[in-house]
């Protein structure tokens, strides 16, 4: 990477390598289109790479350049001046849900195995902890990072949206019965904050206790959440019609941009819900 001024350049090698692994992404995505129900069941890019031998596939000179040639393949790309754009398959707002899962076990995993190993902080006595913990703090107060770039009033403010917005849409504990929150209280207490991934699928809690359904509907809700707009089933259909129609074709390829305003016009007002990437993602995947 070579630097002019504030800004890093990428060199003629680099832009080579980025180029190789987006276009090696659209033959992984037709050969192996499945890594996308892999990914939604819990299999992370790690693991992906070592189902399919991606290194060996594509005689990938690291696993680096593996990893990117998954994630491309499944989120597609959007510059186009490296390389033409195509769509993922996995629509973004799944793909980065379905990733803040991932880096939640993943955390998880790393917990249990530096607690098993005695490293890090469950290396140190209580004392020192207590002084690793204290030093942490006292930087981030310095530097006004993490917390301390907030104000009082702002971290309220959070709480209290994040609250309220889970109670509205009836998500999380909000979204439980009397009784559901009970057996989950039951559930939670003896285990005490220690469940790791493998007590997770022996016992069939979170994640590994919904179905793929669930889990989609889960998603949803996730996305709405965050205020935008899942699909509905009547506009996946009626993207799959226009998509057959010669008026959104050009020649033998799917116009998606063009759908999208259509989708837009007759479902959402004319606002820009839907994007090109989107229902590209929706009349694969369908």
């Amino acid at each position: 990477m070579v630097k002019k001024g504030n800004y890093r350049r990428i060199t003629p090698e680099e832009m080579k390598a980025i180029q190789y692994s987006i276009s090696r992404a659209r033959d992984l995505q037709n050969i192996f289109p499945e890594i996308a129900e892999d990914y939604r069941s819990g299999r992370t890019i790690s693991q992906i790479i070592n189902d399919y031998d991606i290194v060996a596939l594509f005689n990938c000179q690291g696993e680096k350049i593996a990893d990117s040639i998954v994630r491309s393949s499944l989120v597609g790309n959007n510059n186009r001046h490296i390389s033409p754009n195509f769509s993922g398959l996995l629509d973004e707002e799944e793909y980065r849900e379905i990733s803040r899962i991932h880096q939640v076990e993943n955390g998880k995993r790393r917990v249990k195995i530096l607690r098993r190993e005695k490293r890090g902080i469950f290396g140190m006595r209580l004392q020192e902890r207590g002084r690793a913990g204290s030093l942490s703090g006292f930087k981030n107060y310095q530097n006004g990072t993490g917390m301390f770039s907030r104000t009082y009033e702002q971290i309220i403010k959070d709480s209290q949206l994040g609250g309220k917005r889970a109670y509205e849409l009836g998500v999380g504990i909000h979204a439980m019965s009397s009784k559901e929150k009970q057996e989950a209280g039951r559930k939670g207490g003896p285990l005490g904050g220690k469940r790791g991934v493998e007590t997770q699928r022996k016992l069939g809690i979170g994640l590994f206790g919904l179905t793929p359904r669930q889990r989609s509907q889960s998603a949803k809700k996730s996305v709405v959440s965050r205020g935008l707009v899942p699909w509905e089933d009547k506009e996946i259909e009626c993207a799959l019609v226009l998509s057959k129609m010669d008026k959104f074709r050009n020649k033998s390829q799917i116009n998606n941009k063009k759908i999208a305003e259509e989708i837009n016009r007759l479902w959402h007002d004319g606002k820009k819900v839907r994007n090109n990437n989107a229902v590209g993602c929706v009349i694969r995947r369908n």
